[in-house]
Parts: structure tokens; C-alpha cells; sequence
């Protein structure tokens, strides 16, 4: 799953969690020394219910597609200095500098870009499709980055 190194996904070319947790250490840092603020975002795609002849989920291999795309779509939206990563199969999680209105705006950007290419494939191609949850926050002061992605994984997503 990931490159021989640790450091990026080999299928999607973001971040491997290894990457992640160290830039995310690094800028809470940073943020704490400055006295900013950073946000965290988890994107999970979820596999929507799909009524099938075969009466069979879809596998992960039908969604492999959509992982790419998916990806690239973090890459296309995100800034240099933001870190995109793929967390699990289904699961990207993005650091960004900056306040909560930023990640919303980003989030927003990429809910939109995300539901036009499922729009698209679903009428191209029909299928499985994966629906978007997201839940993100900001940090505190002097946290650390296993609390503060604690606090992520506590945070209940929303559908977009």
C-alpha cells in the first residue's frame, strides 16, 4: 500500500500516515510558537448501497477508481504548503494552515468538484458509487498531534 520509503501511498501518491503524523508534529509546532491555529480534515468515502443482480457487495478493487480520482482531486484543490494523506483504503486526512473558515471553503471546493465526478460516472458508467463524509476542527494550544488526531477521530462526520 505504501512506497518502499514510508513516505507516500504508492496508488494515490498522497502521504503516507508515517508523513502525516511527522508534518502534522511539525506544524502544531510552528502554529503553537506563532500562535496560530491549524485544521484537520478527515474525508471518508463511504460505499453507497447498490442493488445488484449477483446480490454481492462491491468489492474495494470497484472503488479503486474513485480513490485515484479522488486523490488527484485533493492534489488539484489543496495549496503546496497544506499535507494531503490517505489514511486507509477509504479514509484521506489534510492539515491546513489557517482557521476553520479556510478548511471550510476547501472542504466546500472539493464536496463540490467530488459530487460533479460522481454525478458524471454514475450517468457514464452506472455502478457502485462512493458517497462523501467529512468532519474537521482546529487545534488547540499546546496540544500534541495524537490528541489532537483523537479529537478527529472523535468528531462526527457530516455527508456532503
Amino acid at each position: 500500500m505504501y512506497s518502499h520509503d514510508g513516505i507516500r501511498d504508492s496508488l494515490t501518491q498522497l502521504a503516507a500516515p508515517t508523513l502525516l503524523y511527522e508534518e502534522l508534529r511539525r506544524e502544531l509546532a510552528r502554529a503553537n510558537r506563532e500562535d496560530q491555529k491549524i485544521s484537520l480534515i478527515r474525508f471518508l468515502l463511504i460505499p453507497n448501497s447498490v442493488h445488484r443482480d449477483d446480490s454481492m457487495s462491491p468489492t474495494y478493487s470497484e472503488f479503486e477508481e474513485q480513490v485515484i480520482h479522488f486523490a488527484q482531486t485533493l492534489t488539484q484543490l489543496s495549496r503546496g504548503e497544506d499535507i494531503c494523506a490517505r489514511m486507509g483504503e477509504l479514509e484521506f486526512v489534510c492539515v491546513l494552515n489557517g482557521l476553520e473558515v479556510a478548511s471550510g471553503c476547501f472542504i466546500s471546493r472539493i464536496s463540490l468538484k467530488w459530487r460533479e465526478g460522481q454525478s458524471l460516472r454514475t450517468l457514464t458508467h452506472g455502478g457502485s458509487n462512493l458517497s462523501l463524509e467529512v468532519a474537521s476542527l482546529e487545534s488547540k494550544p499546546s496540544e500534541s498531534a495524537l490528541d489532537f488526531l483523537n479529537r478527529l477521530d472523535l468528531e462526527p462526520t457530516i455527508a456532503r
